[in-house]
């Protein structure tokens, strides 16, 4: 009789463990504009839209390929978030025209909103001519009026992790480049300059 008490009460408690773990409640992580709190690095890199390959041929209305105006290729930066809403950031960007390159290096403010699984949107602002760092060529030549090269944009994110180490899926939703838009998309991560062993973080994949 006592054997089978015990198996009886283990039974139970195994019970218990798996409906605590399986409630819902208990599981779903939530998400508040708190939880992107901190500093970020990021990388972003360029996904063409179709309309690159729109040239008038084929019976395809042409989508001003030949006009498209100086988008970004590839970025690299670090922002920083309240917790509030609110971000700031840096970005060093590789722009391209079809003819010559040109590196940007740039200061932006933006602002940010986060829905309770995760999902995002983060919207920057245009910079001005006074946050513009830096602007040459490829070959090291200054460039002036730079800050024009660069409008306001949109991103769609989520968020991965909920405690000091984050991971940011990011991808452009705006198309303010016109037609032939150039579509940025890549990933940010908790910034940790702590020296201590497990202290930073690594970029959970390759971009």
């Amino acid at each position: 009789m006592r054997r089978i008490m015990l198996i009886g009460m283990k039974c139970w408690a195994i019970a218990v463990v798996a409906l605590v773990a399986a409630s819902p409640s208990q599981a779903a992580t939530k998400y508040v504009a708190d939880s992107l709190k901190g500093t970020f690095a990021f990388q972003l890199h360029g996904i063409t839209s179709f309309a690159p390959f729109f040239d008038g041929t084929a019976g395809k209305t042409n989508s001003g390929i030949a006009s498209a105006p100086r988008q970004d290729i590839m970025r690299v930066g670090v922002f920083t978030s309240d917790a509030k809403s609110n971000l700031v950031g840096r970005t060093v960007a590789t722009t391209d025209d079809g003819i010559t390159t040109v590196v940007i290096d740039y200061n932006w403010t933006g602002v940010y909103t986060v829905t309770s699984n995760g999902l995002g949107t983060i919207t920057i602002h245009a910079p001005t001519d006074a946050d513009i760092n830096s602007c040459k060529t490829g070959d090291g030549t200054p460039q002036t009026g730079c800050a024009a090269f660069e409008g306001v944009e949109t991103y769609e994110f989520v968020i991965s992790g909920n405690g000091g180490t984050k991971a940011i899926i990011l991808t452009e939703t705006d198309n303010a480049g016109g037609g032939a838009k150039i579509f940025l998309t890549g990933a940010a991560w908790t910034q940790n300059t702590s020296h201590s062993p497990g202290g930073g973080s690594s970029f959970p994949f390759p971009f």
